[in-house]
């Protein structure tokens, strides 16, 4: 091969790489923007919610009947080692603490998504009711 030809094929090896790393950051932004949209998307409907509550002064919008059968459905589930599951529903009925419980049992069991939606929960009510309330 001539000096030539090994310039030629370093600098397509190298084109190549590069455009295979901006494939993959773009990639990776559009999985931000999904991310982002679809959270953005479920604040809005949870404060839609808090803002159609009759009760303003409860942050969940919740009957004792509906806490209550949550709460048996997170205890249930929980016993049963349905840790997503759990802290999903720990995360509706704002016990914040049971709910990072649950994520970091899901971590412990090798649940990465689980402990993902479980934390996403968690940011979304929280974003959620700091927009009801500045909003009122």
């Amino acid at each position: 091969m001539t000096k030539r030809n090994l310039l030629l094929s370093g600098a397509l090896v190298i084109s190549l790489a590069g455009g295979s790393t901006m494939l993959y950051a773009g990639s990776k932004n559009s999985e931000r923007e999904a991310y982002r949209a679809a959270h953005q998307k479920d604040v809005a409907a949870m404060v839609q919610k808090l803002k159609a509550c009759p009760d303003k002064n409860d942050p969940l919008c919740l009957s004792p009947a509906q806490k209550n059968k949550l709460s048996l459905a997170a205890n249930t589930s929980e016993k049963l080692g349905d840790f997503e599951k759990a802290g999903i529903i720990y995360a509706k009925l704002g016990r914040d603490d049971d709910a990072q419980k649950m994520a970091k049992s899901c971590e412990a069991a090798g649940n990465k998504e689980g402990q993902g939606r479980i934390t996403e929960a968690l940011k979304v009510r929280a974003d959620a009711l700091i927009l009801s309330a500045e909003s009122q």
